[in-house]
C-alpha cells in the first residue's frame, strides 16, 4: 500500500481530520448512503475498536460512537456492518447528554427532533391538614 500523508492527516482544507466532524455539516441535514463499513482497531491516547462508515461520493468518513452505530443498525435492519452497504440515512447537527456536539443518524425521512405533546399539568392533590390537637406523647410519633 502507497504511504499518503492525507490518510494520516486527512486532505488540506479539510479540517485536518479525515472524519466526519460536527462542524463539517454546516447547519445542513445531508442525506448519504453508505458505501462500506468496516471495524478498526484506533489507536491514540487509548487502543479501541470504533466501526468506521465511508458514504458514496464523500470524502470523509464517519467514526461511529455506540449512539451512532446503533442508529445506523436499526436504519439498515440488522447489527451486522457489512450489511449495511445501501442504507441511506440522514445526519444532522446534535450535541451529546454533556451537551458537546456531535453528528445525529437517523434513516432517511425520519424527522431529527421528536417534540414531545404538550399534556396539561394536572391540579395538586389538596391534603388533608391535621389540626393541633396538643402536643404529642413520645409514644405517639409515628415511626
Amino acid at each position: 500500500m502507497a504511504k499518503n500523508l492525507n490518510d494520516i492527516y486527512g486532505a488540506p482544507g479539510s479540517g485536518g481530520s479525515r472524519y466526519l466532524k460536527p462542524e463539517d455539516l454546516g447547519g445542513r441535514e445531508p442525506v448519504v448512503v453508505i458505501q462500506h463499513a468496516e471495524l478498526r482497531t484506533l489507536v491514540g491516547r487509548t487502543t479501541e475498536d470504533k466501526i468506521i462508515v465511508t458514504f458514496v461520493d464523500k470524502t470523509k468518513t464517519l467514526k461511529c460512537n455506540g449512539t451512532q452505530a446503533r442508529a445506523i443498525a436499526a436504519a439498515a435492519g440488522t447489527e451486522d456492518w457489512d450489511q449495511w452497504r445501501g442504507v441511506r440515512l440522514r445526519l444532522f447537527p446534535s450535541t451529546t447528554f454533556s451537551g458537546s456536539p456531535t453528528i445525529g443518524v437517523a434513516a432517511a425521512g425520519v424527522a431529527a427532533v421528536a417534540r414531545p405533546v404538550a399534556r396539561p399539568v394536572p391540579p395538586p392533590i389538596a391534603r388533608p391538614v391535621a389540626v393541633n390537637q396538643g402536643p404529642l406523647a413520645v409514644d405517639d410519633i409515628p415511626f
